[in-house]
């Protein structure tokens, strides 16, 4: 797949689409929050839904959704008690009963041999007054952590969930027909978790990708077992599934592109009788230190594509990571061509948890950060929520005269460093000159940026500080400095 740079010039709009703002925030508390799912309202506001834990990393979860305005600002908030609802996974629009949007979350409890698990479903209006909302049990020793869903033909909900008996995960489907009088559902001790599913209408089937032993499991539309068979271990986790048209769907996140075995972001198109038609495999990353994002990393919104991932983390204590990562989105088209990649943070540990297109053609993502920096000295593991809201290029841009872009073309890490550094860029820089000076304007390195990831050997500089230019078409693009320890 070639990258290719391109420019997308918009010649005609729709009358009911408004010009929207964009920005980046993280809401720093004391208490830990966590934001799993989002949906935009008409009012081009946000509703977010995930958790808060009062008392920090020990303390009992409680559901939680807030309104962020179309600025970024919460404007409204509801948290509920831990006996009603433990945390808030899921959110869709769906009005019924007066209720504007639907909340999916789950009541649990784990205390010994008094385990169990309930569904719990919320319909709330724009004021957050609630309209309905139900509660189905689910076993005295099992609970269980909804993870995707889908609403086929209006009327039936597809409820994907982890469930966790005896220390161990287990699958479970749940087919609900709205409004929720009558359910069926499937459910398997064999595989770990289902990582995402579809919907093929066409074939009255649903397909259910399932971790860790990389097989699709396929049920019919009343969740009677078909099949089960393996699929491309290019995917090992953190992927997605989004339909694009009815005859096509893209599989997306993190990637392995043999012989290769750098990690990167990978994103196939495949038809309904999943024969691959397309692919990208983009980003390599020598360190493999970068992941997709974690429940849903793509949004399609027009005729882009937009995937979200984290740059520079490692898996194994994520996401207490004592080193700075980025929230990455990079832009594709619909023919899977890399327009741009633009990296985001950078101040503190990112996980991107979901992200959803927006009405001006750009994308919206939510999730948590951990502030290691604070965090670190009180050893109180506490986690924030932040919001990212970019336009349809992929970017935010401050409000006011300057429009000046907040989004990395290149990240240099590790900063500081040693005997070496790293810049990762995106393709809309491709040829950019990479300039470093000495403290008192020397210049001591040049390199031109060809490639996504540049590495730098820096052995040969003496400890200090090293101010740094990338110039793009005789712009200064990025600057800063870089630290030899």
């Amino acid at each position: 797949m070639k990258i290719i740079i391109i420019t997308i010039l918009v010649l005609g709009f729709c009358q009911f689409v408004y010009p929207q703002n964009s920005f980046f925030k993280t809401y720093k508390r004391p208490s830990q929050e966590r934001a799993f799912s989002s949906v935009q309202m008409a009012d081009g506001s946000f509703i977010i839904t995930g958790e808060m834990l009062t008392s920090g990393y020990f303390g009992v979860a409680q559901g939680y959704i807030a309104k962020v305005s179309s600025t970024g600002e919460i404007v409204n908030e509801l948290l509920f008690n831990n006996t009603d609802v433990s945390h808030f996974d899921q959110i869709i629009n769906h009005q019924q009963y007066n209720a504007d949007f639907l909340c999916i979350g789950a009541n649990d409890s784990i205390a010994g041999n008094d385990t169990y698990g309930r569904i719990v479903f919320y319909g709330l209006d724009q004021n957050f007054d609630t309209k309905y909302h139900k509660k189905f049990s689910f076993s005295r020793v099992k609970y269980l952590s909804p993870w995707q869903c889908f609403i086929a033909n209006d009327s039936i909900l597809y409820l994907a969930n982890d469930y966790y008996i005896n220390n161990t995960k287990g699958l479970n489907i749940i087919k609900y027909h709205m409004p929720f009088d009558s359910l069926s559902s499937y459910s398997s001790e064999i595989f770990t978790m289902v990582q995402d599913m579809i919907y093929k209408q066409q074939k009255h089937q649903l397909d259910l990708y399932v971790y860790s032993n990389l097989s699709i499991v396929t049920l019919d539309e009343n969740l009677e077992y078909i099949s089960s068979e393996k699929y491309s271990e290019k995917f090992p986790s953190n992927f997605t599934i989004t339909p694009l048209g009815d005859t096509n769907f893209l599989l997306s996140g993190t990637a392995f592109n043999l012989p290769s075995s750098n990690q990167q972001l990978g994103c196939i198109r495949y038809n309904l009788d999943d024969i691959s038609v397309d692919s990208l495999f983009y980003t390599p990353s020598a360190d493999t230190n970068f992941y997709g994002g974690s429940k849903k990393n793509t949004a399609i919104s027009g005729n882009n594509i937009f995937i979200t991932g984290i740059y520079n983390v490692h898996a194994i204590p994520f996401p207490y990571n004592y080193n700075s990562s980025w929230v990455t989105i990079t832009k594709l088209d619909i023919e899977l061509n890399v327009i741009n990649t633009y990296f985001y943070g950078g101040d503190a540990q990112y996980c991107p948890f979901s992200i959803i297109p927006t009405s001006d053609g750009g994308c919206f993502v939510t999730g948590y950060s951990y502030d290691y920096i604070n965090n670190l000295p009180n050893n109180n593991y506490e986690l924030d929520i932040f919001v990212l809201k970019v336009n349809s290029d992929g970017l935010v841009t401050e409000i006011g005269d300057s429009l000046a872009a907040i989004g990395h073309n290149t990240i240099i890490y590790p900063n500081p460093g040693i005997d070496y550094l790293i810049l990762q860029s995106g393709p809309q820089i491709t040829g950019a000159e990479f300039y470093m000076f000495d403290i008192q304007g020397k210049p001591v390195l040049k390199r031109k940026i060809n490639n996504s990831q540049l590495n730098v050997n820096t052995a040969g500089l003496a400890p200090g500080t090293y101010p740094y230019q990338i110039v793009f078409k005789n712009t200064v693009i990025e600057s800063g400095k870089w630290v030899k320890k």
